[in-house]
């Protein structure tokens, strides 16, 4: 087995911008692990933020990553990806980024899990089980900090009934751009709202309130660190429902959050969380505190591509980026049926290769 990268890096010209800082460049960070047997899997890592975050991520798929890929023989993806984490963890602890290194471990699953289904010649949503729903609530996302009228114009056009209005930069202005929403989409569009971590406890639980009133059904990441005790503080005083998790990292403190009745909406992401294999335990293990997963994805679609093959390392730039949301469906076949379903036919495989 191989694994390799590819950068691509876009200015960015639609004005994106998070409480916590603008974003310069929208960076897709490609990698691909190749099967013995010629099959390619692909994925696109996170690599937002920071700005240095591709440097990186190419820094621990080359030293990290790659020597546990090169030449393994993968049978059972759930395994390895616990072997993975296992080997890496440990050193993310001790490099004070945990969440780096689940990223690019986020990575290596998808790819991997990406290169089995294309090897059976089955879409990745067949190989878990099959789609679960014919269609999903589509919104449109990052309403603000400016030009709240004319996204939300365009949102109108596209025919979407709910937004999500980018707050957290100062009280006025969160009210204008929620207000501005509501008044260019009507009344029977859904208003909710992401403060991207921007504020206090204190600015949280004033804030939380003015938005409910403002008719914001959730709110998403409202303060720091996803702290259960400050959450649940918020979510008590205000009655607006809370969403956060596309920076969490591990099964136990997914459901941690989900046990505490502080969060009514956990946003996975399967670039950061662990991939594939992770997140599948991670909504096996909130199932039952009855919490909707809504699975977080922020990544770039590109056109016009100067395509090439490259090593570890390379850099590429790309010349015209956009964005794509999409969901992974809830399978059929519950995490653990899926597991047992894979890894059995990864081990009948390898007894038949060995057996001829």
């Amino acid at each position: 087995m191989d694994v390799r990268c590819r950068v691509f890096r876009s200015r960015v010209v639609d004005g994106v911008a998070m409480s916590f800082g603008a974003m310069s460049h929208r960076v897709m960070f490609l990698i691909e692990v190749e099967l013995d047997d010629g099959t390619v899997g692909r994925v696109e890592s996170w690599a937002n933020y920071p700005s240095w975050a591709w440097e990186e991520r190419l820094a621990t798929v080359r030293h990290g990553l790659r020597p546990l890929l090169i030449g393994a023989e993968i049978e059972d993806v759930v395994a390895f990806h616990g072997q993975l984490l296992r080997r890496l963890l440990p050193l993310g602890r001790q490099w004070g980024a945990p969440g780096p290194v689940y990223q690019a471990g986020s990575g290596a699953d998808v790819a991997l899990w990406d290169a089995l289904a294309r090897r059976r010649g089955v879409a990745l949503v067949e190989l878990l089980g099959g789609p679960a729903h014919d269609s999903l609530l589509a919104y449109g996302s990052s309403l603000g900090p400016g030009d709240v009228v004319a996204t939300a114009e365009r949102c109108g056009a596209m025919g979407l009934r709910a937004v999500k209005v980018k707050v957290g930069f100062g009280r006025e202005h969160d009210l204008r751009s929620v207000r501005d929403a509501r008044s260019v989409l009507g009344p029977n569009v859904r208003l909710f709202a992401d403060a991207n971590q921007a504020w206090t406890v204190a600015e949280a639980l004033d804030m939380a309130g003015v938005l409910r009133d403002e008719g914001v059904e959730w709110l998403e990441e409202p303060v720091a660190d996803d702290r259960v005790y400050d959450l649940r503080d918020i979510t008590q005083a205000s009655g607006l429902a809370l969403a956060t998790g596309e920076n969490v990292y591990g099964t136990d403190a997914f459901r941690d959050l989900a046990a505490s009745g502080a969060v009514r909406i956990l946003q996975l992401d399967l670039t950061k969380c662990g991939g594939v294999t992770s997140y599948l335990a991670a909504v096996e293990a909130v199932e039952p505190f009855g919490v909707t997963v809504n699975p977080h994805l922020y990544r770039s679609r590109g056109s016009r591509v100067h395509r090439q093959r490259c090593d570890v390392g390379s850099v590429d730039e790309l010349a015209g980026v956009g964005r794509a949301i999409q969901p992974l469906a809830r399978r059929r076949r519950s995490p653990a049926a899926r597991r047992r379903h894979c890894g059995s036919a990864h081990r009948a495989r390898h007894r038949r290769r060995t057996e001829s």
